[in-house]
């Protein structure tokens, strides 16, 4: 019986080396979503606006995704990314221009949360370029005075949570934009002014407002 006993002892320590060795690893599985939406402009005459259009929203469905240092077609077992979405979503058009408003969200593995960007566009349906602030409005002095008086009233009438280190700078010609029925859309990007808890700073200017600053060709 003792010798019996002593067997069993030792095929029990055989076994718990076995499982330390060649047990289960502490290894995770990770399942990977992309997911892109974009509408594609199409016309009869096939137009190479149109294909231009496309072809800059396509490109631009990626912007946040390339900020990931990995390249996935590469590398992709030390891609990083868990999540992704991009989708793109038309907000105004007439019969010259079209706009558009881009939302994207990246997560990446085991982060306190994700990250987004919001872009806008806003295209030249006869050329397919894609236009700035100084070719759809006169951007002078009196017209960045007007914007930034309207976006400082609404930060003050909303009580909109301003960082305290820094200063709302306002509107640039850079500045994220895009139209919305009849207002221009000022975007600036969550932690430019405000914490991740609140968003990204959306501002909607009337266009009733900007009547002497519009360009007749496009507006």
């Amino acid at each position: 019986m003792k010798r019996s006993g002593k067997k069993r002892i030792l095929l029990l320590g055989v076994l718990l080396v076995f499982g330390i060795i060649f047990g289960q690893s502490d290894v995770d599985q990770i399942e990977r979503t992309m997911e892109i939406k974009i509408p594609t402009i199409v016309e009869t005459n096939e137009a190479a606006s149109y294909e231009n259009i496309n072809k800059l929203l396509y490109e631009a469905s990626f912007r946040l995704l390339k900020t990931n240092s990995v390249d996935v077609e590469t590398n992709f077992g030390d891609w990083d990314v868990v999540d992704y979405y991009s989708q793109a979503t038309k907000t105004y058009e007439n019969d010259r221009v079209m706009s558009l408003k881009m939302d994207q969200y990246l997560y990446t593995y085991r982060s306190a949360h994700g990250a987004h960007l919001f872009l806008g566009f806003v295209f030249d349906l006869k050329t397919g370029q894609e236009l700035m602030l100084n070719d759809l409005f006169q951007f002078n002095p009196d017209f960045i005075s007007t914007v930034n008086r309207i976006m400082n009233e609404q930060i003050e009438e909303k009580v909109i949570p301003i960082f305290d280190f820094t200063a709302f700078q306002g509107l640039k010609d850079d500045s994220e934009f895009y139209l919305k029925e009849e207002n221009l859309v000022v975007v600036f990007q969550e932690y430019a002014y405000t914490p991740y808890s609140y968003g990204p700073l959306i501002f909607h200017i009337p266009l009733s407002e900007l009547k002497g600053f519009l360009n007749p060709h496009f507006l």
